[in-house]
């Protein structure tokens, strides 16, 4: 969170912060020298140390198009400085209890989601209006397989959501984007990738379903494949007529315990198709579909 600004310091509209507006002079209306995390904080504020008549909240989308700034820097008018956001306890004294006191409030915030649920239009202020290097900078992602081994924030709320690693990789690196390049404010992770998942999925397994390159890290693919459900295949006992997922280049040799169908005799007593199956569930270079009969028919 910013800290306290300083006569001098350059003031800069955040996103998703509010504002407190001067309109004393209607032809030239300033901004206060807050950053408020919602309306009610700057309304609180507005009450304890100015004349509400005078003064509007807005929020900071609205004062970047308006184009507002504060007072000039060496102005007598200048609002007071001293002024805090937050109304402190009268036992809330040294800077350290001070930090302690908003990091409470700030949760309180997120746990109470005063914050609208997400839509587009919340999207596309994460993305700063720019979608197509949205997908540029997730196409870097595109080799990341870590979905189950190195889950990112929100993962159990995605696989509420999704069954197949082949969804929840997408999710995944899309979370990444985020965290690395945008500022989501307090919106969920979680919520904000299942938005644009469920609105542009097509596109992103579009331009992120394929490969730049084949993982390397046999050791680390393994571990992928275990934490999505594969075991040791000479633990495991299938039958001769059975079709089945497994992995190569691997040792030893691992396969996921579901059956699945190849051929129409089989259908009904299997949920997934064995090649299906291998595209959701397994790992691109490391996963073949051993089916039942395939090798005396060649």
């Amino acid at each position: 969170m910013p800290r306290d600004l300083k006569l001098g310091d350059r003031f800069v509209v955040q996103k998703w912060k509010w504002y407190v507006v001067d309109f004393r002079n209607l032809h030239d209306p300033v901004l206060i020298r807050k950053h408020f995390d919602n309306k009610p904080q700057a309304k609180s504020f507005i009450t304890r140390y100015y004349d509400t008549k005078f003064f509007d909240i807005i929020h900071w989308k609205a004062a970047l198009e308006m184009g507002l700034r504060d007072y000039p820097w060496k102005s007598k008018r200048h609002h007071k400085i001293h002024t805090a956001k937050y109304e402190y306890p009268p036992d809330c004294k040294t800077q350290l209890q001070r930090q302690i006191f908003r990091n409470k409030e700030r949760k309180k915030m997120k746990a109470n989601k005063r914050l609208p649920k997400v839509n587009e239009t919340v999207v596309w202020d994460i993305m700063d209006d720019k979608p197509v290097l949205f997908m540029k900078r997730l196409k870097t992602y595109r080799d990341n397989h870590w979905a189950f081994s190195e889950p990112t924030t929100g993962f159990k709320a995605l696989q509420q959501e999704y069954e197949w690693p082949k969804d929840l990789r997408h999710l995944c690196n899309i979370i990444r984007t985020l965290q690395e390049y945008y500022d989501v404010g307090l919106y969920d992770l979680a919520q904000v990738a299942l938005f644009i998942y469920k609105k542009w999925g097509a596109r992103v397994r579009s331009h992120c379903g394929g490969v730049r390159a084949i993982p390397r890290d046999e050791e680390k693919v393994a571990k992928e494949l275990i934490a999505r459900g594969f075991q040791v295949k000479d633990n495991m006992d299938f039958f001769e007529e059975e079709s089945y997922i497994q992995s190569i280049l691997i040792k030893p040799v691992l396969a996921h315990p579901e059956v699945c169908w190849h051929g129409v005799h089989d259908k009904k007593l299997c949920e997934h198709y064995v090649y299906d199956f291998q595209s959701n569930m397994g790992i691109p270079g490391y996963t073949k579909a051993q089916v039942w009969g395939l090798e005396k028919r060649k």
